[in-house]
């Protein structure tokens, strides 16, 4: 594995895409949103009062 970062390739949707088969990166660059979704959903329906 060669461990040096070319810039350029983030920019080349294919290849960051080949580099990620999985789809990792997406699924850890959308996680913070999705936190904070479940967090004012959860803020919502009241789930706090349940602790009491």
């Amino acid at each position: 594995m060669n461990a040096a970062l070319d810039p350029a390739r983030l920019e080349d949707a294919e290849a960051v895409e080949a580099a990620d088969p999985g789809g990792m990166l997406r699924q850890v660059a959308s996680s913070a949103a999705q936190v904070r979704e479940a967090q004012r959903a959860a803020a919502e329906a009241g789930v706090a009062a349940l602790a009491e």
